[in-house]
């Protein structure tokens, strides 16, 4: 296997013998002809799109040009199976790395990640309760952390690791799902319903991630508590940091469920799909 950057991806021509697979991930920034390539001399190509539904209405438009597209939301096979050979393949983690044993720092309440509106709007109430005891990782969060502890940087997923393995109740908030880095480009408004990295990170690091509601929580952690509101957030708030059995047992819960979802088994997934095919 050979791991290249986006936008350097060797043509066909420069192998001595072609490989048996192309696979991206996210693949926005890998050139269309080279993939068109490959699948000339019969080189199956692939995809995985890790920003459905928010980016959809772009990669719609260039992972047409792939024999197979795997999406992290059930909800866009349906649209890149009109071009492409579409499957459902949700987020995992890398088990080297999100793994209960190793350093951890200490939080009562974790908020790490990207501060956006959906993510600042729910939050505005928790943080005049609870906010000494958040502890806030990524830029950005300067006017809610002020009584909290604040990690103003980004961090690796070492670090990340670090972090969940520490944290009582790691906050979990989705994205809108119409909301994308680069604007609008989910005009068709597309519900997600997949469960974002930091689930299943978190969750193998024996945490308790406490997330917004997801439908694909029905179906991968049906148990687990969640929340559709400010009030259901505070409500979870007030029981979990008060009661740590309850904290474990839902820890527990979710490294169980989560096991079988390393991203060792999605690349299992991928092989099994495209080459046996």
């Amino acid at each position: 296997m050979e791991v290249v950057d986006a936008t350097k991806v060797p043509p066909p021509e420069s192998w001595e013998k072609l490989p048996d697979l192309v696979m991206s991930v996210h693949g926005g920034n890998v050139p269309i002809d080279i993939i068109q390539k490959y699948g000339a001399t019969g080189v199956p190509t692939a995809v995985y799109l890790l920003d459905e539904p928010y980016e959809v209405d772009s990669s719609v438009q260039w992972a047409q040009h792939y024999d197979w597209v795997f999406t992290v939301d059930r909800s866009t096979v349906k649209i890149h199976s009109e071009n492409s050979n579409a499957i459902h393949m949700p987020c995992g983690y890398d088990e080297s790395i999100f793994k209960p044993d190793g350093p951890s720092v200490k939080s009562d309440v974790l908020m790490l990640g990207s501060r956006f509106a959906a993510r600042e709007n729910i939050l505005m109430r928790c943080v005049s309760k609870y906010g000494s005891r958040f502890t806030w990782v990524g830029p950005g969060w300067h006017e809610l952390c002020v009584a909290g502890t604040h990690y103003n940087q980004l961090v690796s997923p070492e670090d990340c690791a670090k972090f969940y393995r520490g944290a009582g109740i790691t906050l979990n908030i989705h994205r809108d799902s119409t909301w994308s880095h680069f604007g609008e480009l989910n005009k068709r408004n597309i519900q997600a319903t997949h469960l974002n990295p930091r689930f299943w990170e978190s969750a193998a690091c024996g945490g308790f991630p406490l997330s917004s509601y997801r439908s694909d929580l029905e179906v991968y952690a049906k148990k687990t508590p969640s929340f559709k509101n400010e009030n259901e957030l505070m409500n979870a708030l007030d029981l979990f940091l008060h009661d740590p059995k309850a904290r474990k047992k839902q820890s527990k819960l979710l490294q169980k469920a989560v096991r079988k979802h390393s991203y060792l088994e999605r690349a299992k997934k991928v092989l099994d799909s495209v080459l046996t095919k």
